[in-house]
């Protein structure tokens, strides 16, 4: 081998000078079509955004039978249908209009622009998202009439998608949802996934349930707020969902009603609802298999969270803070009523008594078998006599409860 001196780098050049063996020259060869096919790939993209951004951008009106070539251009704004988002014209036709297009042509993306649009019921077709930039404001006509403002209702459809937009129920008297979605649930090879994804979303001031999910299966629902609303903050039926960094606040109903099986939920919050997590159905089925992981309970009216009928659960490193302020008909920060099987729970209970009224920390009725929790009691605690946990945590057998006490 011969060392050349290339940049300041010594580098050694198999054989002799000006030559290379048959391995590298390969080596060589192949590494130059992968760039060439890097740099192609590149180019063919640039090309796709710039043809998506003239398409959004445009000031054409599109036809109803347009045809979208790509997948990138499967984009509209909805102020090109005649939308004025102005927060007092009726804006129902223009969506009705761009959504019947976008669902006619295979699915793809409604843009919205910032600002406040009025409009009936929004109905998701299949492999439709709406995008909102700016998170723009879409709010209910007055005179609405179908149970739920946007609506994905109808079998043999999936891939709905909501993202960064602001859901605002001020200013109807009638009972409404928010978001309900309801997929039809096949059998064997008739069973589907349905793959929909909810993110940064804002949902408020409805009459009923903020967020609803009745019937589907792998749904993303991430950074979702879903605050004042009649109802529970987010109602949830559906199977193998996962919830990421979700808020519920405020809500009449419970901040998270879950009866799902499968389902995770990391990083969520409830405060200031009736229970912050209501989990099963007090003598209904049995509700399985749900995680609840790093979340939090906070100043909720009644147990921060409530666990009934539910087996195989998980409650890992969640914190539970001065909850019943209202009332001590749930007794207990944490709650675990009716035929519970399978439960670890951990994680830590604050307590403030002079906000909560929880006569005990822990409340365990009929608490089924091989359950264990292991919780870290925190708190300023108002005399020496609180009650870290009442019943009998033997009465199912092969139960354990320890609570560590460290009051200030």
């Amino acid at each position: 081998m011969a060392d050349q001196i290339i940049d300041k780098r010594t580098v050694a050049i198999p054989g002799p000078i000006g030559s290379v063996t048959p391995e590298v020259q390969q080596l060589h060869d192949e590494t130059k079509q992968y760039r060439d096919a890097a740099e192609q790939f590149a180019g063919s993209t640039q090309v796709l955004q710039d043809q998506a951004v003239s398409l959004l951008l445009s000031d054409a009106t599109p036809t109803p039978g347009q045809t979208f070539l790509t997948l990138s251009q499967r984009g509209c704004n909805i102020r090109d249908f005649g939308a004025l988002g102005d927060g007092s014209s009726d804006d129902t036709t223009p969506f009705a209009m761009a959504l019947d297009m976008i669902g006619s042509n295979g699915g793809g993306i409604l843009y919205v622009p910032q600002g406040t649009y009025v409009t009936d019921q929004i109905s998701l077709p299949s492999r439709t998202s709406i995008v909102g930039v700016g998170m723009p404001i879409l709010k209910p006509t007055p005179t609405i009439t179908s149970p739920a403002f946007v609506m994905a209702k109808n079998e043999n459809q999936s891939e709905f998608g909501l993202r960064s937009v602001i859901l605002d129920g001020s200013g109807v008297s009638k009972n409404l949802i928010g978001v309900q979605i309801e997929h039809r649930i096949g059998v064997g090879a008739d069973s589907m996934d349905h793959f929909d994804v909810f993110e940064d979303l804002f949902i408020k001031n409805f009459t009923g349930h903020g967020f609803q999910y009745l019937s589907g299966t792998e749904v993303s629902v991430r950074s979702v707020k879903s605050y004042s609303n009649g109802g529970n903050g987010f109602d949830i039926h559906a199977t193998d969902g996962k919830y990421l960094q979700c808020i519920a606040a405020g809500n009449k109903g419970h901040g998270f009603n879950v009866t799902s099986n499968q389902t995770l939920y990391v990083e969520c919050k409830a405060f200031y609802n009736t229970r912050g997590f209501m989990v099963g159905v007090n003598g209904g089925t049995v509700n399985r298999q749900n995680v609840f992981s790093a979340c939090e309970a906070q100043n909720n009216r009644n147990a921060g969270m409530y666990l009934t009928n539910t087996q195989m659960a998980v409650v890992s490193g969640c914190i539970i803070d001065s909850n019943n302020t209202a009332t001590d008909n749930d007794a207990g920060e944490l709650t675990l009523n009716s035929y519970n099987r399978a439960i670890q729970i951990d994680g830590t209970i604050w307590v403030d008594t002079t906000t909560s009224k929880s006569a005990t920390l822990v409340k365990l009725n009929d608490m089924g078998n091989s359950v264990h929790i292991q919780v870290n009691v925190l708190g300023m605690f108002s005399d020496s006599n609180n009650t870290y946990y009442k019943g009998d945590p033997t009465n199912g057998g092969w139960n354990k409860i320890t609570v560590n006490n460290s009051s200030y």
